[in-house]
């Protein structure tokens, strides 16, 4: 009903009074325009909503409806989006530094190139995200999912991704310096030039992961699940816990050799394998001689495949 109606100009001033607080009510529950005047918004429906480009600093939108919405290029600083639903949600180039995400529902979301240093990600449900060049330095993601999620590029120093699910997740020439990823799972995961420097990798699983050239100076691999891992070219210089992969090939290698292998004074591996393992990988492979390209690790390589990927599971024997 609007002033020009005849309904409204038949109504008696006390009626007419009565539609307009009517009326006002009606637009003050627009979230948007609540949103945008006072941001202000918990458990709003805003699905679909375009808010890209506006100053939403401290906004208040927990628990909100946000399928699809758009929040590109947005200033986002100590929002409160804590529990909201951002399934698919679009975030490129936005600044959420210092914001509280713990608990979204975010999987399928896009945020290239977003700024989320020391947000708080705890539970979150990031699976199948894209966080192309995102930063999440100093960011909390205990706990929470990125399985499958596109991370090429991410910075992750610091960030604490204990007990986090990022299996089958691309993180090719990531950045973790110093990161938590404390019982992580990084299943088939893509690692790819990564740089994990100093990165608390106890108990992590590791299986089948792809860390091709990585840089793993310093970390901390301790009780890790390495079975099937690519490391080839990756640097390990450093890395604690990774003598314990060579117990898988204590059975194909001698006392003697073994001694040799973790004496501290010899700090390059013998390039001529000694008879005892030449015997027992000819038993395995007669046709294929032998390097040692990662004897030093138990796990030698066959002449010639010096430059190919690595696989630990596909040791000799």
């Amino acid at each position: 009903m609007t002033v020009g109606d005849r309904k409204y100009q038949s109504l008696s001033e006390p009626n007419r009074s009565m539609a307009n607080r009517s009326r006002n009510v009606q637009v003050d529950r627009n979230p948007v325009k609540r949103l945008l005047e006072t941001k202000q918004c918990p458990g709003g429906d805003l699905g679909e909503a375009y808010l890209a480009k506006l100053d939403l600093t401290e906004a208040n939108l927990g628990g909100a409806k946000l399928l699809f919405a758009n929040f590109n290029r947005s200033r986002l600083d100590r929002a409160n989006f804590s529990g909201a639903d951002l399934g698919f949600a679009t975030f490129v180039n936005a600044y959420l530094k210092n914001a509280d995400l713990s608990g979204i529902d975010a999987r399928g979301s896009q945020w290239f190139e977003a700024n989320l240093s020391n947000v708080n990600l705890c539970g979150a449900d990031l699976g199948y995200a894209t966080l192309v060049n995102a930063q999440l330095d100093r960011a909390n993601l205990s706990g929470a999912r990125l399985d499958g999620a596109n991370s090429i590029g991410v910075n992750l120093n610091q960030a604490n991704l204990s007990g986090a699910d990022l299996g089958g997740a691309n993180l090719g020439d990531a950045t973790l310096i110093d990161a938590n990823l404390a019982d992580v799972n990084l299943q088939d995961a893509r690692l790819v030039k990564a740089d994990l420097r100093g990165a608390n990798l106890r108990g992590a699983n590791l299986q089948d992961a792809n860390l091709l050239s990585a840089n793993l100076q310093g970390a901390d691999l301790t009780d890790a699940k390495l079975g099937g891992v690519n490391l080839a070219g990756a640097n390990l210089e450093g890395t604690i816990g990774i003598e314990r992969m060579s117990h898988l090939s204590q059975t194909q290698t001698s006392p003697e050799k073994s001694q040799t292998t973790q004496s501290p004074s010899s700090s390059v591996p013998e390039s001529k394998p000694s008879r005892s393992r030449t015997s027992s990988l000819k038993t395995a492979s007669p046709s294929l001689p032998v390097t040692s390209n990662l004897s030093h690790l138990g796990f030698p390589l066959p002449t010639g495949m010096e430059d190919r990927p690595v696989f630990l599971r596909h040791r000799a024997g």
